[in-house]
């Protein structure tokens, strides 16, 4: 719900990238597949020259249009 803060999760295991928000699995995705490649030439990341296979680099964080803010942030390489 808006106005309240929520907590995040990403795991990133090779192509698969998992995100779970407030404890609940919300995506989990392959992005090798057809259906990932299919979603990002479908969005505002198609100009971007091989947005679905950049193996690292920056973090994305965005809105859909509403105030938004991110605190505690913490990245971590698994072993």
């Amino acid at each position: 719900a808006m106005g309240q803060w929520h907590q995040a999760r990403i795991v990133v295991w090779g192509n698969r990238i998992e995100h779970y928000l407030d404890s609940r699995k919300v995506l989990d995705v392959d992005r090798s597949s057809d259906a990932f490649r299919k979603g990002v030439a479908d969005s505002k990341f198609n100009d971007y020259p091989n947005f679905t296979s950049i193996p690292e680099g920056h973090i994305l964080l965005q809105d859909h249009g509403h105030s938004v803010a991110f605190r505690n942030i913490k990245i971590r390489k698994l072993k």
